[in-house]
């Protein structure tokens, strides 16, 4: 009984470890030190480890041990709420002025195949009918005058979304397009594009007339990992083949810490161009980043925002779809003056990425 004790209590002190590595991602900036993002984004599976050790340990005669794991759950609070809300979503009163804004990673609409792209255009429709927003800003978005379902015509006629502003990474004229766009039922009076190390990455930008007051809407696409349906499947499994186990982790490790290495230097660009901005900024879309990540924290200071799920979210807030517990990739940051009313990411399977819909209005 020693013996297997000892091994629970060795085990407990391992998981604990991975709650405090990733607690590092705040002190160690990621272009010199990139291996504590990469441990934290397996904070979700560290939590529910730590809190299965409390509850194994409550249930035995070391109760006192289950406090392992609380302190250290404890220590790192705002890394817990970070991930998870315990409130409730807030109502707007009647008469509060209001906008619903959206931002929606799309996959170029291709979870289903690209012979299905239409379909998923027209599941996303109805979505996006559900929620009624005033301003979309899509990541990944894909654009073909051939297929038989285009969802931006579909969006301008119905939503009467005249005002748009887009940045093509790949395009072939008058008939297709794939990058990053903003809709807006609001005046656009200047708009612009930025991109990253030219890698694939992009932003776009649009300075959008709400009652009377101007903001700059940033819809940013920082560096994503670049992983494979069979990488992300070896993930999720846990285990591959012994042949090329190794090196398909090695492969794996290796996109990751290039990924991270490459959003800093894409954060340092973004800031930079902050402090350019003569508006206050909305600053949206996928980060490829977890809110406990170096990429977040600056992004969030230098643009002098809040965080919309930590306002008004609620549950678990994870965006990325997949079959391991969801981590929180995708953000709406808005002014310190407005504030965010209610907060929902629906979780369906059109793409890699959930769908974030905030209403916003002023403090």
């Amino acid at each position: 009984m020693k013996i297997i004790r000892f091994l629970l209590l060795a085990l407990n002190g391992i998981a604990v470890i991975q709650l405090l590595l990733t607690y590092c991602t705040y002190c160690f900036s990621p272009h010199t030190i990139w291996y504590f993002e990469f441990i934290a984004l397996g904070y979700p599976v560290y939590l529910v480890i730590n809190i299965g050790f409390i509850v194994f340990w409550l249930f035995t005669k070391q109760k006192r041990h289950a406090l392992i794991s609380f302190i250290f759950i404890a220590l790192g609070y705002n890394t817990l709420f970070s991930f998870i809300q315990f409130g409730t979503t807030k109502k707007p009163t009647k008469d509060t002025d209001s906008f619903t804004l959206i931002t929606y990673n799309v996959d170029a609409f291709n979870c289903k195949g690209w012979k299905n792209r239409p379909k998923v255009q027209k599941d996303v429709f109805t979505y996006l009918q559900q929620e009624q927003a005033d301003i979309i800003c899509f990541q990944e978005f894909h654009y073909d005058t051939k297929e038989s379902f285009r969802l931006l015509d579909s969006i301008i006629k119905n939503f009467n979304m005249q005002h748009k502003a887009m940045y093509h990474f790949h395009s072939i004229p008058r008939r297709y397009f794939y990058g990053n766009i903003i809709l807006s039922r609001f005046e656009i009076v200047n708009q612009g594009i930025f991109e990253f190390q030219k890698k694939g990455n992009s932003g776009v930008w649009a300075d959008i007339v709400i009652e009377h007051d101007t903001v700059r809407i940033f819809n940013v696409h920082l560096e994503s990992y670049r992983l494979t349906p069979h990488n992300i499947s070896t993930i999720e499994d846990g285990v591959h083949s012994q042949k090329h186990h190794v090196k398909e982790y090695s492969s794996i490790t290796k996109k990751m810490r290039n990924a991270i290495k490459n959003r800093y230097v894409q954060t340092e660009e973004l800031i930079a161009f902050f402090a350019q901005t003569p508006y206050k900024i909305f600053l949206c879309g996928d980060f490829n980043a977890p809110p406990y990540s170096n990429t977040y924290r600056n992004l969030k200071k230098a643009s002098h925002t809040k965080d919309a799920f930590l306002s008004a979210g609620h549950g678990i807030g994870g965006t990325l779809h997949w079959n391991l517990p969801s981590i929180r990739l995708d953000y709406v940051l808005y002014p310190k003056q407005w504030k965010a009313v209610e907060y929902r990411s629906k979780k369906q399977n059109l793409s890699g990425h959930y769908p974030i819909s905030v209403k916003i209005c002023r403090n």
